[in-house]
């Protein structure tokens, strides 16, 4: 949920129309504590969240006095981390090979880059010399528009890709200008449109090839490159090998 929906769905219904400076503690506690019997705790916090930035900005302003939405007690706790999914070297193949754009299931499988740092990349953005990718850009949705804005952390910096990838991604650019996606049709950024897009296709297309392919999302492919567990030789026997690990 973003933050621009935080506010919308759960914080200007109930203090959209307060004057700041009637907002007292216990109110914030009530509504807090109501609303944790609801809704999950990743909700309530980010709502809470949202409410405590804009009381804060107050505080700056020497609008207020004191802070309501700090010290709340009893806040819901996130209960225990999701399962992490990892794939064998030839899952990962037998995924992309199930899927529209093979190159960028691989990128994200050894890589470990975020969706939308991938989904921007640029043909600019491949140094073929070195074998890595430059990530200067992120594409994120807000609502049902695309924005295209820095990395998540801000920085820029330089992502090393494995030498099978080369080939793929010198595909990937050809035809292109320096400016064109390396994804796609090098003009419009590839999407991903949840359990109904193109990346679950591809997972249910590659379960009736392999069955011990378990259910995953983009960012799951992530984790996968981050452990290293896509990198067993190719030929290797891999069926069933896919294991879970609890998130700490």
């Amino acid at each position: 949920m973003t933050l621009e929906r935080a506010w919308k769905n759960h914080v200007a219904p109930v203090w959209g129309d307060r004057e700041i400076h009637s907002i007292r503690r216990s109110e914030v506690q009530d509504w807090v504590s109501d609303f944790a019997t609801r809704k999950s705790s990743t909700v309530v916090n980010r709502a809470l969240g949202v409410l405590a930035g804009i009381l804060d900005v107050a505080i700056d302003d020497r609008r207020l006095a004191s802070k309501p939405a700090h010290n709340i007690r009893n806040l819901p706790r996130k209960g225990p981390g999701k399962r992490r999914v990892y794939l064998c070297h030839d899952q990962v193949g037998t995924l992309a090979a199930c899927s529209g754009h093979p190159t960028m299931v691989l990128t994200l499988a050894y890589t470990g880059l975020r969706w939308g740092a991938a989904t921007a990349l640029c043909v600019r953005s491949v140094n073929r010399l070195r074998r890595c990718l430059a990530i200067e850009e992120n594409s994120v949705m807000v609502g049902y528009e695309l924005q295209v804005g820095t990395p998540k952390t801000h920085k820029a910096r330089s992502v090393p890709y494995p030498e099978r990838l080369d080939p793929m991604i010198q595909q990937a650019c050809a035809g292109k200008g320096p400016e064109g996606l390396l994804f796609g049709d090098g003009v419009h950024h590839v999407r991903n449109s949840g359990s109904q897009g193109w990346f679950a296709n591809a997972v249910q297309r590659a379960q009736m090839v392999d069955p011990s392919i378990p259910r995953l999302t983009p960012h799951d492919l992530r984790h996968n490159a981050a452990s290293g567990s896509a990198r067993a030789p190719t030929g290797r026997p891999c069926s069933g090998c896919s294991g879970t690990r609890r998130r700490r």
